[in-house]
């Protein structure tokens, strides 16, 4: 097993540091030579001329492979949006999306190629590792006015941070990060956390903390981070502190909207325009605050229109999950989410349908994608309509025709004709259907 060594990551250093394991107590683990290598940060600081020359040559080299390797929505970032320090680390404007991965370096650069993105974009920290001689990694990263959503990928390895690199860069955020892959534990304001996939769990900038993950299977371990200003969040910092640390299933309630909706956004990242920056950010922005004015107890903090659209996406999210179930109904809605019947309709109001209509609409869109769906042709309309919680074939007919203009028979039929003409293509025999062929 390679010897594990450690790296610090600082806004514009990539500094090759003493080759010691990390320690478990943050007092053992400040050594000497980290205190000039984090003084680079810092203005008119620079290090012993014996080590500097080696330093400038390393990094220089570094961050031109660096440079090749980031991308953006429309391929490699052009080259008047990346520059260099005199440390020789890229300095890269923030677009909407950025992609990293480290196997665009040579193997024995990933890691220290790694260590300086993590400082220069996310936040200094001290990281060790047993991957170090070729350190498979990738970094996506979205840009959502002041709100920043990264999901790191990357194998086994430690991450400190230290009061000492708090003094030098902090970016005051509050984080909240979500398990994708792996496992995670964390340890930070006194409470020690060991997160699994799932698990969201909210973590300090401004305070040190102590970090690992651990892929049994020898894959890479995967998170999302949502990345939030403090005065984002109208909930008081005392109350969150006592949450830091914490895991926090995700399996139901404001952390499952708040789960499916950051997957969302790093799985569609890319196909998103720079001009929805903002209004998704907010989106973020709100689901994170009713999510962490829950834990602290402070829901009263949240602007009223605030609760009510986080209320409404957890309705829908809710509907969309059980839409099979004939039982799915207002009376059936409002028992899961603790609310009255007519308190559900008024949340709806401003939805312009009712919730009834949202429900019917969300069945007949699944209906149409069966249907147009060549796995499913075998399968009757009816089996179809009842798949998705229509239970009378005749209703669902006149449903489908009134929202589209085409029974569902007819329009199967059609799609069937559109994309396998006459004598192409021999469709399996079926059972006549009439009118809407259920």
């Amino acid at each position: 097993m390679p010897a594990q060594r450690t790296r610090t990551c600082f806004l514009v250093s990539n500094i090759d540091l003493a080759r010691r394991p990390i320690r478990k107590r943050i007092s053992r683990l400040a050594g000497p030579r980290s205190s000039w290598a984090g003084a680079l940060s810092g203005p008119g600081c620079v290090p012993r001329r014996s080590d500097k020359g080696r330093l400038i040559a390393r990094s220089c080299t570094i961050t031109r492979r660096m440079s090749a390797c980031i991308g953006c929505r429309s391929g490699a970032l052009p080259p008047a949006m990346s520059t260099t320090t005199a440390c020789g680390i890229a300095e890269i404007s923030r677009s909407h999306v950025f992609e990293w991965r480290s196997s665009h370096l040579p193997p024995v650069e990933r890691f220290e190629g790694w260590c300086a993105l993590v400082g220069q974009h996310l936040m200094p920290t001290r990281i060790s590792s047993e991957h170090e001689a070729d350190f498979p990694a990738a970094l996506r990263l979205l840009q959502l006015g002041e709100i920043t959503v990264s999901a790191p990928r990357y194998p086994d390895l430690r991450t400190l941070r230290t009061s000492r690199m708090i003094r030098q860069s902090d970016p005051e955020q509050w984080w909240v990060a979500l398990v994708c892959t792996g496992t995670k534990w964390l340890e930070q304001g006194g409470s020690t956390a060991d997160l699994t996939v799932g698990d969201l769990v909210l973590l300090d900038t401004s305070r040190p903390y102590d970090s690992g993950v651990l892929c049994p299977d020898g894959g890479l371990s995967g998170i999302i981070s949502l990345q939030l200003p403090r005065r984002a969040l109208p909930v008081p910092e005392q109350r969150l502190r006592r949450h830091v640390g914490r895991p926090v299933s995700s399996a139901r309630g404001s952390g499952a909207l708040l789960a499916q909706f950051l997957r969302g956004l790093i799985r569609e990242g890319g196909a998103l325009g720079s001009a929805e920056d903002a209004s998704l950010g907010k989106v973020a922005s709100e689901l994170a605050t009713v999510f962490l004015a829950g834990l602290a107890d402070a829901t009263r903090m949240v602007p009223e229109a605030t609760r009510r659209q986080a209320l409404v996406r957890e309705i829908k999210m809710f509907i969309r999950r059980h839409l099979g179930e004939p039982a799915l109904t207002p009376p059936a809605i409002a028992a899961a989410h603790n609310i009255s019947v007519r308190h559900l309709h008024h949340v709806f109001q401003e939805e312009r349908q009712t919730v009834s209509e949202y429900i019917r609409r969300q069945r007949l869109e699944r209906c149409r994608a069966d249907l147009a769906d060549p796995r499913h042709d075998l399968r009757r309309v009816a089996e179809i309509a009842g798949r998705w919680g229509f239970r009378d074939a005749a209703a669902f007919n006149r449903a489908f025709k009134r929202a589209y203009g085409i029974p569902p028979g007819e329009y199967r039929r059609s799609l069937i004709t559109r994309h396998h003409p006459a004598g192409a293509f021999s469709h399996p025999a079926a059972p006549r259907e009439r009118d809407g062929g259920a």
